[in-house]
């Protein structure tokens, strides 16, 4: 069985900056409520940026028909696509509690897995950095998202200042039909204690 110590050196960056962590999201840690208010995750910086040959997937099977899957990176079979999000940089400990609250390692197969990616930066430049791609049991074809997961990664989006053609990309996805939907209380519900997923 892998220890939480052995899960850290599997996922310990190949060049760290000190106790800093880069981190690539493109789903809905890219949103303030669920980053910073339900996550408790105080990032260093962040900058919007993109991926190239990789597309954003929605593998990650959910755990009811209300919220039936959750995205992921995955590469693409298209050496032009990209998938954009934000480059944060975390201490140590927040890459810790992100890793927890996303399962890794304890999802095993079915959870996500953590992957280093090159970022190209809107504002010049590229940087390596670790994301969390699907799981090697994710499930083989798209599932819709709800509509209220779906919702955070488009505010996320807004929030972080992503293309427009990005965020149109993102406004043409359609939702499950029985998902859950956004709720007059979401920013409570986002800032739950102690919860895990989205």
């Amino acid at each position: 069985m892998l220890t939480l110590v052995g899960a850290l050196a599997l996922v310990r960056p190949s060049q760290p900056d000190g106790l800093r962590i880069t981190y690539f999201a493109f789903g809905s840690n890219m949103c303030a409520t669920v980053r910073e208010n339900r996550r408790g995750l105080r990032p260093l910086s962040m900058a919007p940026g993109f991926v190239k040959g990789e597309r954003l997937a929605f593998n990650m099977i959910g755990f009811s028909p209300q919220e039936p899957a959750f995205a992921s990176i995955k590469p693409s079979s298209n050496k032009d696509d990209e998938c954009h999000g934000g480059v944060f940089q975390l201490t140590l400990a927040d890459w810790v509690r992100l890793l927890a609250s996303e399962g890794v390692p304890f999802g095993g197969p079915l959870g996500y897995q953590v992957r280093e990616v090159t970022v190209q930066l809107y504002n010049g430049g590229s940087v390596k950095a670790w994301t969390l791609g699907s799981g090697l049991l994710a499930s083989p074809v798209e599932l819709p998202p709800s509509k209220r997961y779906l919702g955070l990664i488009r505010t996320g989006a807004r929030e972080l200042g992503l293309t427009s053609a990005w965020q149109r990309r993102l406004a043409d996805i359609q939702t499950t039909p029985f998902g859950s939907l956004p709720r007059p209380d979401a920013r409570d519900f986002e800032r739950r204690p102690d919860s895990t997923f989205v």
